[in-house]
């Protein structure tokens, strides 16, 4: 049985936001501290401006939770801006009409899918099967579950970046990639800009607002709010990384994934230290010793961040974030659940799977008949009755026992043999 935890954010993830970082203190430099990161810049509001007017541009907005001003903003050029564009937000509503939208609770923003849309489980290598698509029924129907819960669920919206920019005040985003994530405390948008997407505020503060998708974020440098760093050199090529951390190596200063990737953290490097907008301020994962002090304690840790190829399993890290799953935040749990069905009863509320696993439908148990599903348990047991269909269903629901589950959503097909994949 797959184990899915909503909570703040959906699910336990490792697709954290990789390239947010705050405006806290850095480690990672070299000792004492006074020498200046080997790959990225804190500049001005005028610095800033300026890189915007010699062209294309991609920032990556850090938003302060629950507000619309920037935390941190790091802005790239080059090959930077060939890289998907994305956004990583809680999710306030869901329509399945004629046209899928999730709208985010960042901004607003409305994230629109299709036939077109790959659908991704949260990226956990507890649970293998969720880290493929588990396609737009799956997809819905969890979002819909936690919704129901009372949860705010995450997600992580990608698309391939347009030849040209997108205006400002188009807020349109047709998501490519869609998948379920537990980062809601770092909302973020990473988009291709110019300079009509800064303008300078009369009356501040703000000092400035950087507006995509028809959302002004206030950008309040004098305030200290904001700060905005430039990656102009050595990063040419970066790519993304994430996954649960395995192994540290404190002398080495690396750390191994568990798909054996090994993350360098050199000189220069940026380990992210929290600031007080952060849920983990109390127990920041600023070093290496730390994480594997927190690997020692049993807590399982998660690395995201991004760098430069140094191997074919080797990556230098430009920036890097540890965080601890706070798995007791996710409570109560939201089982997932999938099988043949073997037996059905209607008047009971109950279905048997072929693992043995019983599943308790009643009034309150939503039926999703998107793509011929059927749509009660009556139809469940007339289709058990035709010996020529194959029966399976698949949800999410709450634990009653370690073999039963008290279904909140769920889908169930019927199919001849031949037909059945």
């Amino acid at each position: 049985m797959r184990l899915l935890r909503a909570a703040p954010g959906l699910l336990v993830a490792a697709a954290l936001s990789v390239t947010a970082c705050d405006s806290g203190t850095m480690t990672g430099a070299t000792p004492g501290g006074g020498s200046p990161n080997l790959f990225a810049d804190q500049i001005t509001l005028g610095g800033f401006t300026t890189i915007l007017s010699s062209g294309t541009s991609r920032v990556s907005i850090r938003v302060i939770p629950g507000t619309l001003t920037a935390g941190r903003v790091r802005v790239r050029q080059g090959d930077q801006i060939n890289q998907p564009e994305r956004i990583v937000s809680e999710v306030a509503s869901l329509d399945t009409g004629a046209t899928g939208d999730v709208v985010l609770s960042l901004g607003g923003i409305t994230v629109s899918f299709d036939a077109t849309t790959k659908f991704e489980g949260w990226h956990d290598d507890h649970d293998s099967n969720d880290s493929a698509g588990v396609g737009e029924a799956g997809f819905i129907s969890r979002l819909q579950a936690a919704l129901a819960a009372g949860h705010h669920p995450s997600v992580v919206a990608l698309r391939k970046p347009a030849t040209t920019p997108q205006g400002p005040t188009d807020a349109t985003f047709h998501a490519d990639v869609l998948r379920l994530d537990d980062d809601a405390d770092r909302p973020t948008i990473e988009m291709n800009v110019t300079s009509a997407n800064l303008a300078t505020n009369a009356t501040p503060p703000p000092d400035a607002f950087l507006t995509v998708l028809n959302v002004a974020f206030g950008l309040d440098v004098t305030g200290g709010k904001t700060r905005i760093d430039a990656n102009r050199r050595n990063t040419m090529g970066a790519v993304h990384f994430e996954g649960r951390v395995q192994s540290v190596d404190t002398l080495g200063g690396t750390a191994t994934l568990a798909d054996s990737t090994v993350i360098k953290v050199p000189s220069g490097g940026e380990i992210e230290r929290p600031d007080a907008h952060d849920e983990d301020d109390d127990a920041p994962l600023n070093t290496l010793p730390a994480v594997a002090a927190a690997l020692a304690a049993g807590d399982t840790v998660d690395a995201a961040g991004f760098g430069l190829k140094a191997g074919t399993d080797t990556i230098d890290a430009v920036e890097v974030r540890f965080r601890v799953r706070d798995f007791h935040e996710f409570e109560p749990m939201v089982f997932g659940f999938e099988g043949q069905v073997s037996t059905a009863d209607s008047l009971a509320g109950k279905l048997t799977l072929d693992d043995g696993k019983t599943v308790d439908v009643t009034d309150s148990t939503h039926f999703v008949t998107l793509d011929h599903g059927l749509g009660s348990l009556g139809d469940v047991v007339r289709a058990l009755g035709d010996t020529a269909l194959r029966v399976r269903a698949e949800g999410v629901g709450k634990p009653v026992s370690a073999t039963e589950v008290l279904a909140l959503f769920i889908r169930v097909e019927a199919d001849s043999g031949s037909e059945h994949h």
